[in-house]
């Protein structure tokens, strides 16, 4: 089954299905894809391209990642790995776009085609992320605000 792609390989490999883009990600180490979306902007525009290399352990908090949801690959970071694992052994990860609020579905371990390494999260983004995070949390309880 082809992809219905918001981020896109760069060569002829799109019309691969997930395991076979996968195993051709791990033979080749590296690959190029075009992002179609701007959900991680400012760091990554849309139509700009990113290095992905095929993931050789579990990726951490803030590590971009590309994964496969319902057909579609999706380019975003890692916001929270789950220490118990899945009822099939794997583990679980939270992520989510820089420009979105919220989480996106969880992703399994098996998911995950591999990590982005032409682009990082900078300590200042880091930092930016944390405290928002904390300040809405803080509101939602009541004790920011009136």
């Amino acid at each position: 089954m082809a992809f219905d792609i918001s981020l896109i390989p760069t060569d002829d490999t799109s019309m691969l299905d997930f395991q076979e883009l996968k195993n051709e990600l791990t033979t080749q180490g590296k690959m190029a894809f075009t992002v179609a979306t701007g959900s991680m902007e400012p760091l990554i525009s849309a139509k700009s391209e990113i290095i992905v290399a095929a993931a050789k352990n579990l990726p951490e908090k803030f590590d971009i990642v590309v994964f496969e949801k319902n057909n579609e690959l999706i380019c975003h970071y890692v916001w929270h790995v789950n220490e118990l694992p899945h009822s099939n052994g794997e583990r679980i990860i939270n992520t989510r776009g820089l420009n979105t609020k919220w989480d996106d579905l969880p992703v399994l371990e098996s998911e995950v085609l591999g990590k982005v390494v032409s682009h990082k999260i900078g300590g200042l983004t880091r930092l930016r992320i944390g405290l928002t995070k904390y300040y809405q949390r803080r509101f939602r309880r009541g004790i920011i605000g009136s």
